[in-house]
């Protein structure tokens, strides 16, 4: 009898990464745009109200992503599981800090301003420490936080002190980046069937819009709004270019790359708004100013890039997602930090309920390793926007 051999069929290569053009590609046009609004934000500043400019840019990115979402085959409408998630994020991650960053550009430069706003995942990751289970802060997150933070006191310390209008606009800038980390954290909350990231972009940017169109007509008058038409090219390109265009390109890059990869439009962004206030408006940055974005940047990293057993797993990374403390440093830049933190369907639906079933605050961000045991410490790849 002779020998018979057995030919074993090469197992099929798995799925291609991106390539590096698609990467840097969409890094650079996420942070063009996002860096770019500062410069819009200045163009009108001083003669257009914050209360109108944030109108506009909410209404502008609301009817842009109500198109994409119709596109879809969806109501761009509420669903009503979704009307509560609508109004908390347009007002925390819209239009109060939209409102806060127009005010504060009146007297501010794009770039310390955009620097000030890059210390929100340190306030974000602080709180999450307070709040989630797994975000539990090690030696080097407390090194970087700490460290980010004597940026910050570097970069509006010496403007504090000196009070003035110069003073509210760096409380200003505080404020929307206390605002942003707290929509953020809140996200966590949104159930699953709540969390589909471009409804969520679309409910917050239509509850920023409406949410600052009526305190316009409020607290200015319909003289604000007409402001607006002289500055239309401004507001067009700050609604649609620096806000609803960029969540397509992250929305791509996020799905492809990941949140560690797409987190890195947090160090693109300010240098982005530095440079075009420098070359455009012709802005000069003290030596202070830089020092202090550069340590604040520097801080960012470390917490960003804490070694594995000083940061989440991979599952809470993405379900952290791109604007959580382990996700997506800048989200949005100066526009919306618009919120991508969507669920997939990878989790078994009853699971998923029994953890999101009252998502109420502060019961719902005291998770623990409990869910994460029950599958045996596996990641779930259907959290988050990665495949």
């Amino acid at each position: 009898m002779s020998k018979s051999t057995a030919t074993i069929a090469p197992e099929p290569a798995g799925p291609a990464g991106p390539s590096k053009a698609f990467i840097v590609g969409n890094l650079a046009a996420c942070s063009f745009l996002w860096g770019s609004s500062y410069l819009f934000i200045k163009l009108m500043a001083g003669e257009v109200s914050p209360w109108a400019i944030a109108a506009g840019r909410g209404l502008l990115g609301a009817a842009t992503l109500a198109l994409f979402v119709a596109a879809r085959g969806q109501s761009p409408l509420p669903r009503r599981h979704e009307i509560r998630h609508w109004l908390v994020l347009g007002t925390a991650n819209g239009w109060l800090p939209n409102v806060l960053v127009a005010y504060a550009l009146i007297q501010l430069a794009s770039g310390p301003a955009a620097m000030i706003q890059a210390a929100g995942p340190l306030v974000t990751a602080l709180f999450a420490h307070l709040l989630f289970a797994e975000e539990r802060l090690g030696r080097r997150r407390l090194t970087g936080i700490a460290t980010g933070m004597a940026g910050v006191a570097i970069l509006i310390g010496p403007r504090l002190a000196e009070g003035g209008g110069t003073a509210l606009s760096l409380l200003a800038m505080v404020g929307a980046t206390l605002s942003y980390a707290c929509a953020n954290l809140y996200v966590r909350a949104v159930p699953p069937q709540s969390g589909d990231p471009i409804r969520l972009a679309l409910g917050q940017q239509m509850i920023s819009g409406s949410g600052a169109l009526l305190l316009t007509l409020v607290f200015s008058g319909w003289g604000a709004l007409s402001a607006l038409t002289l500055h239309w090219q401004a507001v067009l390109a700050l609604g649609v270019l620096a806000t609803a265009l960029p969540v397509t390109f992250f929305m791509r890059l996020i799905r492809a790359a990941g949140p560690t990869r797409a987190a890195m439009t947090g160090y693109l962004v300010p240098a982005v708004a530095a440079v075009m206030g420098v070359l455009v408006l012709g802005e000069t940055l003290e030596l202070r100013q830089v020092i202090g974005g550069c340590i604040i940047l520097a801080g960012v990293f470390l917490v960003s890039t804490a070694p594995a057993g000083d940061e989440p797993d991979e599952e809470d990374r993405m379900r952290a997602g791109p604007c959580g403390p382990a996700g997506c440093l800048y989200g949005a830049g100066a526009v919306n930090h618009v919120i991508l933190l969507g669920r997939g369907s990878g989790r078994d639906p009853k699971t998923r309920n029994r953890h999101h079933r009252r998502p109420r605050l502060p019961d719902a961000f005291k998770r623990s390793g409990r869910e994460r045991g029950r599958r045996g410490g596996q990641a779930d790849p259907g959290d988050g926007l990665c495949p």
